[in-house]
């Protein structure tokens, strides 16, 4: 996402200033109530492969309270992304 804001000349670093609450708030605006999975899921950074820590942090607070580990709760967020966007 970072590199792509870059291409439009939008410098936003990936992991600092204001690229974690742009996740968050696109999150929330998508899922205010919780009802359906969380967009920031795909959102990972090229190192790890898996979402950063702000994901999980966001995905553990009300409304969203997914169970299980970071893995198992990001796996269950990507099933329910590709679920609910193959019904769209």
């Amino acid at each position: 996402m970072s590199n792509e804001l870059q291409r439009l000349d939008h410098q936003v670093a990936a992991h600092e200033g204001p690229m974690p609450h742009l996740l968050e708030d696109a999150s929330a605006r998508e899922n205010a109530d919780g009802s359906l999975p969380m967009l920031s899921a795909l959102e990972v950074p090229q190192e790890t492969r898996m979402p950063s820590g702000g994901f999980f942090k966001l995905a553990r607070r009300a409304p969203y309270r997914p169970t299980g580990d970071d893995v198992e709760l990001w796996v269950n967020e990507l099933r329910a992304l590709a679920a609910h966007h193959a019904r769209r």
